[in-house]
Protein backbone atom coordinates (compact mmCIF):
# COMPACT_ATOMS: atom_id res chain seq x y z
CA UNK A 1 0.00 0.00 0.00
CA UNK A 2 1.72 3.04 -0.70
CA UNK A 3 -1.24 5.60 0.45
CA UNK A 4 -5.03 5.88 1.41
CA UNK A 5 -7.36 8.79 1.29
CA UNK A 6 -10.38 8.55 3.21
CA UNK A 7 -13.81 10.80 3.15
CA UNK A 8 -16.14 10.29 5.92
CA UNK A 9 -20.04 10.94 5.92
CA UNK A 10 -22.26 10.83 8.83
CA UNK A 11 -25.79 12.00 8.11
CA UNK A 12 -29.14 11.36 10.07
CA UNK A 13 -31.78 9.36 8.02
CA UNK A 14 -34.90 7.57 8.53
CA UNK A 15 -34.57 7.98 12.15
CA UNK A 16 -31.57 6.37 12.04
CA UNK A 17 -27.58 7.87 12.19
CA UNK A 18 -26.34 6.08 8.57
CA UNK A 19 -22.30 6.61 8.17
CA UNK A 20 -20.60 6.02 4.79
CA UNK A 21 -16.24 5.70 4.97
CA UNK A 22 -14.86 6.31 1.21
CA UNK A 23 -11.59 5.19 0.74
CA UNK A 24 -9.25 5.36 -1.75
CA UNK A 25 -6.53 2.76 -1.88
CA UNK A 26 -2.98 3.09 -3.62
CA UNK A 27 -0.77 0.28 -3.78
CA UNK A 28 2.48 -0.53 -5.43
CA UNK A 29 1.93 -4.71 -7.58
CA UNK A 30 5.50 -6.33 -6.90
CA UNK A 31 5.23 -8.90 -8.79
CA UNK A 32 2.66 -9.88 -11.52
CA UNK A 33 3.23 -12.91 -13.62
CA UNK A 34 4.36 -11.95 -17.30
CA UNK A 35 4.29 -7.96 -16.79
CA UNK A 36 0.53 -8.49 -17.54
CA UNK A 37 0.18 -4.69 -16.16
CA UNK A 38 0.98 -3.47 -19.98
CA UNK A 39 -2.48 -4.66 -20.97
CA UNK A 40 -5.10 -2.01 -19.45
CA UNK A 41 -8.28 -4.44 -19.01
CA UNK A 42 -5.91 -6.57 -16.60
CA UNK A 43 -4.66 -3.70 -14.80
CA UNK A 44 -8.42 -2.45 -14.11
CA UNK A 45 -9.69 -6.45 -13.05
CA UNK A 46 -6.89 -6.46 -10.81
CA UNK A 47 -7.83 -2.87 -9.18
CA UNK A 48 -11.76 -3.92 -9.38
CA UNK A 49 -10.42 -7.51 -7.44
CA UNK A 50 -8.71 -5.81 -4.99
CA UNK A 51 -10.84 -3.02 -4.26
CA UNK A 52 -13.83 -5.66 -3.61
CA UNK A 53 -11.36 -7.14 -1.36
CA UNK A 54 -10.63 -4.28 0.43
CA UNK A 55 -14.35 -2.91 0.67
CA UNK A 56 -15.11 -6.81 2.24
CA UNK A 57 -12.09 -6.22 5.10
CA UNK A 58 -13.58 -2.58 5.93
CA UNK A 59 -17.26 -3.57 6.10
CA UNK A 60 -15.94 -6.95 8.33
CA UNK A 61 -13.55 -4.52 10.56
CA UNK A 62 -16.39 -1.72 11.46
CA UNK A 63 -19.23 -4.33 12.23
CA UNK A 64 -16.43 -5.77 14.65
CA UNK A 65 -15.44 -2.64 16.14
CA UNK A 66 -19.47 -1.83 16.55
CA UNK A 67 -19.63 -4.89 18.39
CA UNK A 68 -16.99 -4.07 20.69
CA UNK A 69 -18.82 -0.49 20.72
CA UNK A 70 -15.48 1.05 19.60
CA UNK A 71 -15.84 4.53 18.17
CA UNK A 72 -12.28 4.20 16.79
CA UNK A 73 -13.62 6.18 13.50
CA UNK A 74 -14.55 9.10 15.31
CA UNK A 75 -18.20 9.06 14.15
CA UNK A 76 -19.23 10.48 17.54
CA UNK A 77 -16.62 13.08 17.23
CA UNK A 78 -17.93 13.86 13.44
CA UNK A 79 -21.27 14.10 14.71
CA UNK A 80 -20.25 16.19 17.51
CA UNK A 81 -18.84 18.87 15.15
CA UNK A 82 -20.96 19.14 12.26
CA UNK A 83 -24.35 17.72 13.13
CA UNK A 84 -25.26 19.11 16.16
CA UNK A 85 -28.82 18.05 16.66
CA UNK A 86 -28.49 14.83 15.63
CA UNK A 87 -26.03 14.49 18.09
CA UNK A 88 -27.75 16.12 21.02
CA UNK A 89 -30.90 13.25 19.88
CA UNK A 90 -28.54 10.55 20.79
CA UNK A 91 -27.04 11.69 24.03
CA UNK A 92 -26.43 8.29 24.71
CA UNK A 93 -23.63 7.17 22.62
CA UNK A 94 -22.87 3.55 24.07
CA UNK A 95 -26.21 2.93 23.08
CA UNK A 96 -26.79 4.89 19.87
CA UNK A 97 -23.20 3.82 18.36
CA UNK A 98 -23.96 -0.03 18.28
CA UNK A 99 -27.23 0.65 16.27
CA UNK A 100 -25.54 2.79 13.18
CA UNK A 101 -25.51 1.95 10.01
CA UNK A 102 -21.81 2.02 8.86
CA UNK A 103 -20.66 1.09 5.04
CA UNK A 104 -17.44 1.16 3.54
CA UNK A 105 -16.68 2.06 -0.15
CA UNK A 106 -13.62 1.46 -2.20
CA UNK A 107 -11.52 2.16 -4.67
CA UNK A 108 -8.15 0.74 -5.68
CA UNK A 109 -5.23 2.46 -8.18
CA UNK A 110 -2.48 0.84 -8.99
CA UNK A 111 0.05 3.41 -8.88
CA UNK A 112 3.18 1.76 -9.56
CA UNK A 113 4.20 -2.06 -10.65
CA UNK A 114 7.15 -3.82 -10.64
CA UNK A 115 10.54 -2.98 -9.44
CA UNK A 116 11.44 -1.50 -12.82
CA UNK A 117 8.17 0.76 -14.07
Amino acid sequence: MVGIDQDLTVVEEAGGIHADINLTIKVNAVEYPEDGFTERELTLKLNEKLGKHFQDVANRTMRQLQEANCDALGIGLELMAYERDVWLKNTNWKEAYPNIELHAHTKTEIVTHGIIN
